[in-house]
């Protein structure tokens, strides 16, 4: 989990965005798990 992490923060500019993709993404891992 946190092996992908920065590597959408690489992918992704926008503080804003990639926080709440991260955040939304993050969940579904959580959930999907």
């Amino acid at each position: 989990m946190h092996r992908y992490q920065p590597r959408v923060h690489c992918v992704y500019s926008p503080s804003s965005k990639a926080d709440e993709l991260l955040v939304q993404q993050t969940q579904a891992f959580r959930t999907f798990t």
